[in-house]
């Protein structure tokens, strides 16, 4: 319930707080439904994700990586996910390895 107000709150300043219609517009969600959410009524996950995209989506005017990384886990198949999630682990440790070996080198010196 706690992250739901924070999505509803942000969502809400990030657009001058807009009217229900304009809201129930904006996230393909129906102008009754909007109402209940605003009254404190539970989401739905989907409801709460069209409200945190629209956040992510106001929050970054350059294309951010959270931005980047959710619309691939929205539209990517598993097996291309889990390649990525290797490349990435494989390259923070890299990144890890080259930092620790430069510090090393760096104490020796």
């Amino acid at each position: 319930m706690k992250e739901q107000k924070e999505i509803i709150k942000q969502y809400m300043e990030l657009n001058n707080n807009p009217t229900m219609r304009w809201v129930s517009a904006d996230t393909g969600i129906q102008l009754t439904r909007v109402l209940r959410l605003m009254n404190g009524c539970l989401m739905k996950l989907d409801e709460y994700f069209a409200f945190k995209n629209k956040v992510i989506k106001k929050l970054s005017s350059s294309y951010s990586f959270s931005a980047l990384a959710m619309q691939c886990e929205d539209k990517l198949s598993q097996a291309s996910l889990a390649e990525l999630s290797q490349y990435m682990k494989r390259s923070l440790k890299q990144k890890r390895f080259l930092d620790s070996n430069l510090s090393f080198i760096q104490t020796a010196s």
